[in-house]
């Protein structure tokens, strides 16, 4: 069992685990925030050349409330929504709705609500966390093919796998020394190795009732990085183990005092002490594409965004994205939401509560698009599914 610390963290005294010392890794990415150079904002079309609309095609079987996670294989999107509609639905790259993945209830073969998907080898998988299962479905036909029921000691949100492995977090506070990450048996569904004790890696935050929304695992060709709100630290899980592969470095990090502090005379859940929290924290929107990888922090009530180029690892820290590639103009534009990215480019996508806002100004020719586009997206009603957009 390999465990890491994170690059600002040292084992805890008295810590039950024997923790490995940090491995040296040629992609170990250093952000420094505090001297770094802030830009204002910055305009897409210094990153993608041109921007390309889904627009999800809209029945009463490929209904989307919220996009949790995609992600895609050939020209299949697969999209899930874990808040409003509580499935997984796959469209075709350009927005016409294939099917429903599996379907909701109560049998073997369904799901009640599933909290993460993704892809290993042939098959697409779902994990649903109030039956625990993990559902297998053949890539190519979206037929069922088998489950695993998880029998773990440890509460968990969300699961990924690379090459046949199966990992997921962990949430146990009445542990001695909880742990953040663990594998995960694919006979009998239990916990195989364990690792990132939640004192060293997460300031020893750990709040099983509080979830942002946003899967933390995420998987870019061969690897998975994984992120906690109070990390400082993206790690990243190989065929060979688990590493630091980037960190954020500031005087402006919360520290485990700044953590203490606020929760005296305070229940132990983030929302009590949310409002009070002043240091940087909350690596979130973690997306790869191309040569780049992007993600966004919190300090005070401000969200900054990086952008990174993996091949030289220098990066910018910026205030503000403007969409020009989208909007005409900067003060009338709506913030996209990056969700996913490959070798080609990255997928963003509206908001469903911001939906009326972007037709409106589509209507007032404040969106950038072909007569085509145009005439496509203005047969769309503020009720309809998002609208993904493509950059490249």
């Amino acid at each position: 069992m390999l465990l890491v610390l994170s690059c600002n963290r040292k084992p805890s005294e008295g810590d039950s685990l024997k923790l490995s010392p940090v491995m040296k890794s040629d992609s170990l990415f250093i952000v420094n925030i505090d001297t770094a150079q802030e830009l204002k904002f910055l305009k897409l079309s210094d990153l993608f050349s041109h921007v390309r609309y889904i627009p999800l095609e809209t029945n009463a079987a490929s209904l989307i409330g919220r996009i949790t996670q995609l992600c895609t294989q050939g020209d299949t999107i697969f999209i899930l929504d874990a808040a409003i509609t509580k499935k997984v639905q796959a469209f075709h790259k350009d927005g016409r709705h294939i099917s429903t993945v599996g379907a909701r209830g109560e049998g073997p073969e369904e799901y009640r609500s599933p909290s993460s998907i993704g892809i290993d080898g042939d098959f697409l998988y779902l994990y649903d966390v109030e039956t625990k299962r993990l559902q297998f479905y053949d890539i190519k036909t979206l037929r069922f093919r088998h489950s695993v029921k998880f029998d773990l000691s440890t509460a968990n949100r969300y699961v990924t796998m690379l090459q046949g492995k199966i990992y997921t977090d962990a949430y146990d506070w009445k542990m001695a020394n909880p742990f953040l990450i663990q594998s995960v048996d694919r006979e009998t569904g239990q916990s195989l190795h364990q690792w990132l004790s939640t004192e060293d890696y997460n300031l020893g935050f750990l709040d099983a009732t509080y979830f942002t929304g946003e899967v933390s695992f995420y998987k870019a060709e061969q690897t998975i990085k994984y992120h906690q709100i109070f990390s400082d630290t993206i790690m990243q899980i190989t065929e060979k183990g688990i590493f630091p592969y980037l960190c954020l470095q500031s005087k402006r990090l919360v520290s485990r005092e700044n953590l203490l502090e606020l929760q005296k005379g305070k229940e132990s859940s983030f929302s009590s002490i949310q409002t009070s929290i002043t240091g940087i924290y909350n690596i979130h929107h973690y997306v790869e594409w191309g040569k780049h990888l992007s993600f966004s922090f919190n300090e005070r009530n401000y969200i900054m965004t990086v952008i990174l180029n993996k091949e030289n690892g220098s990066f910018i820290l910026v205030n503000s994205l403007y969409d020009d590639l989208v909007f005409a103009q900067r003060e009338k534009s709506i913030n996209i939401i990056p969700i996913w990215g490959d070798a080609g480019g990255l997928y963003g996508y509206i908001h469903p509560l911001e939906m009326e806002k972007f037709l409106n100004l589509l209507q007032k020719g404040l969106v950038n698009a072909s007569d085509n586009d145009k005439a496509i997206l203005l047969n769309l009603t503020d009720d309809a599914n998002p609208v993904l957009m493509y950059y490249e």
